[in-house]
């Protein structure tokens, strides 16, 4: 599943709308896998950033297991961050129109569709201070019905 994985990357890194709402240069993505790095910059050049997360999928059941070739769906949770709530929303909104209802061909697999499942507004306090220190948006896709080709 790697190859869907990496499409799935590749598709919003290579967004200009994403590139330019968190500050993307060809030495960082802004687009982090699990976590950013520790000193992650936050400023007018950088204003944010996105993490993803690929979690286990569930099993097929059996009402719509359809043949051999279908696989259990992958889902993809994925955090926005942001310095302000504004460019938060524009940005999860930008990935939520990329990905709705996404078909995915890749080399050896079909994806039929992909689903929102969730999203959810968090504060990030800063726990010494009590501060609000970043904007976060909590999203969760999945990928449905994935076929071998």
């Amino acid at each position: 599943m790697k190859e869907i994985r990496d499409a799935f990357y590749n598709l919003l890194e290579a967004d200009a709308g994403i590139q330019s709402m968190t500050g993307h240069t060809v030495s960082d993505t802004r687009i982090y896998e699990d976590s950013p790095p520790k000193d992650i910059a936050m400023d007018v050049t950088f204003p944010a950033y996105m993490t993803y997360k690929w979690m286990a999928p569930g099993g097929i059941t059996p009402d719509s297991y359809v043949q051999k070739a279908q696989y259990s769906d992958e889902v993809c949770e994925r955090n926005v961050y942001a310095k302000t709530s504004a460019l938060r929303d524009q940005l999860a909104e930008r990935i939520g129109l990329i990905l709705k209802d996404k078909t995915w061909n890749t080399t050896s697999y079909r994806v039929l569709t992909t689903d929102q499942e969730g999203a959810e507004d968090i504060q990030e306090i800063h726990p010494g201070t009590a501060q609000l220190i970043i904007k976060r948006k909590y999203m969760r896709f999945r990928l449905r019905n994935l076929y071998r080709k």
